[in-house]
């Protein structure tokens, strides 16, 4: 069942090529993104999640980590899965921008208007 998976894992090629869930979803994600014109490189780590997003992070000196958040589902699942998200914004050297699921944006171009900020806070004068 598991035969190939350490290899496929190691090797972004073989993951994206694959029929594995994760394979799936980070070539449907590259894909989109390059079809807006950001340039995407996939870069595989083993280990403890924040550790090794804090130091993939030193690494390459990110001027920004996107970082997503669900609600909580409990104390519980907080405290046996650890809460990322917070780590994250915690102890990172740049900035980071928490993105939630869900209805976030109710209004009609609120989204858009986000948006249009954003961009304008990283590319003043424009």
């Amino acid at each position: 069942m598991y035969a190939g998976l350490i290899a496929r894992e190691e090797n972004v090629d073989l993951l994206l090529n694959s029929s594995s869930l994760l394979g799936r979803n980070l070539k449907r994600v590259r894909q989109t993104l390059e079809a807006m014109g950001v340039a995407t490189e996939i870069r595989l780590r083993h280990g403890d999640v924040t550790s090794e997003l804090l130091h993939e992070a030193r690494e390459v000196n990110y001027d920004l980590i996107v970082a997503g958040s669900a609600p909580a589902r409990g104390p519980l699942r907080t405290y046996i899965m650890g809460d990322i998200t917070r780590e994250l914004i915690n102890k990172a050297e740049c900035p980071v921008l928490v993105v939630r699921t869900g209805e976030v944006f109710t209004l009609p171009g609120e989204f858009s208007r986000f948006l249009a900020e954003l961009k304008q806070a990283f590319r003043p004068g424009e």
